[in-house]
């Protein structure tokens, strides 16, 4: 079950309990209940960086946070389709993501986020909320999957994404220790639900990079896995 001490990260508020699919739990959701990318925590972590689309063929992304793609590269930006290169960004947006749940103090915010966008202002406050905690996500304690269900291309500049995603990984209270190092045999956990949720990303092409602007969820379950992950 969820521990909701110090706020609950349903619809619209953000919340420190964020697990390390936060990417399914930490997003501003909408709805009421919905989504932490839905609306509960979480940091997302993956295991086969494979994002899936419309682009390729359905196929389940399962995450781990002890294997994740190599940093964003800022210093190169590769010539692709508007499709193929927002898969691209999005899967490394969610890496990144990772990255945060594990040291809040070092998200690259502005590498994810548009300028001046919702997303930004969420994260930016999560993040240093989660770091005066001393909340962290671990390599290994739980799992994040989710994929990519369809690409709406607005225009040139703007695209909505739509993603279904199954969020297992554990949010603890580690203090101030800034890895397992110091982490106690007896942790505090801050949250550890399961959580499937379906959610609308907006996003925007921004420096050459596909950001997030926003995140709604549509659709939220804690009792059943919405993507039918276990069946692939």
């Amino acid at each position: 079950m969820r521990r909701a001490t110090l706020g609950t990260h349903i619809p619209v508020v953000t919340s420190l309990l964020s697990a390390e699919a936060e990417l399914s739990r930490t997003t501003p959701f909408v709805c009421a209940l919905l989504i932490g990318l839905v609306g509960c925590a979480r940091d997302a972590a993956v295991t086969d960086w494979l994002a899936e689309s419309d682009i390729q063929p359905p196929r389940a992304v399962t995450a781990t946070s002890d294997r994740l793609p190599a940093a964003f590269d800022d210093t190169t930006v590769v010539e692709t389709s508007p499709r193929t290169s927002l898969v691209r960004d999005f899967t490394a947006a969610i890496a990144e993501r990772t990255r945060c749940g594990r040291r809040p103090d070092k998200c690259a915010v502005s590498t994810i986020t548009a300028e001046d966008s919702e997303y930004r202002s969420f994260l930016t406050k999560l993040m240093a909320e989660r770091d005066a905690a001393g909340f962290r996500t671990l390599p290994g304690r739980g799992k994040f999957r989710y994929r990519i269900e369809s690409i709406e291309m607005t225009d040139i500049d703007h695209a909505v994404v739509h993603t279904c995603s199954l969020d297992s990984v554990v949010l603890f209270d580690l203090g101030h220790s800034n890895g397992a190092a110091e982490f106690t045999s007896n942790p505090i956990i801050v949250d550890d639900a399961v959580i499937s949720a379906r959610t609308r990303w907006e996003v925007t092409l921004e420096s050459g990079r596909w950001k997030w602007v926003s995140a709604r969820g549509t659709e939220m379950n804690m009792e059943e896995d919405l993507c039918g992950f276990d069946a692939d």
